[in-house]
């Protein structure tokens, strides 16, 4: 299981938006981030140039000489990886963070291997490398959620009146 968080910095209360207001505006503008970087982002770790944008650890020359023959993408060799990430996954909402909890296979955990007696490590860190998050992908998040969270507040400033007749 991979889980990727990602921590908003609190502000106090708007004026007139109780804590609690505030609490669920929160929650629901992390909920939104969390279904954006699932559906938007992490595909791209998928793509062609991932590498480069996402800093992955050198792999090795066989290995890379058998991708480029096939014409494979970064983290794709059978497909089961990508599909397995970009499938099923449960977004958890809080007020000052998210999680994304992600089933994978075995071989892609948050915790890495540690190095054999020989020094090598055959696996990378395939964990940390599908969560990382570039600086142009944060800085996407960070506009929308300055965006959103304007219009979230702004709802639960808003009050509603009955008429009783």
């Amino acid at each position: 299981m991979l889980v990727y968080s990602f921590q908003v910095r609190r502000r106090p209360p708007a004026d007139g938006v109780s804590a609690r207001g505030m609490d669920r505006a929160a929650r629901q503008l992390n909920q939104e981030l969390g279904e954006m970087w699932h559906e938007t982002f992490l595909g791209r770790h998928f793509e062609p140039g991932a590498a480069e944008k996402y800093g992955y650890q050198p792999r090795a020359s066989k290995y890379q000489a058998y991708k480029a023959r096939r014409g494979l993408p970064p983290l794709v060799l059978s497909g089961t990886l990508r599909d397995l990430m970009l499938g099923h996954h449960v977004t958890r909402a809080y007020p000052s963070r998210f999680v994304v909890r992600m089933w994978g296979p075995r071989y892609a955990t948050m915790r890495p291997r540690p190095p054999d007696r020989g020094g090598t490590n055959l696996r990378p860190a395939l964990g940390p490398e599908i969560v990382r998050v570039a600086p142009d992908e944060e800085r996407e998040m960070a506009r929308f959620a300055s965006k959103r969270f304007a219009e979230l507040l702004e709802a639960e400033t808003g009050t509603s009146t009955e008429t009783i007749t």
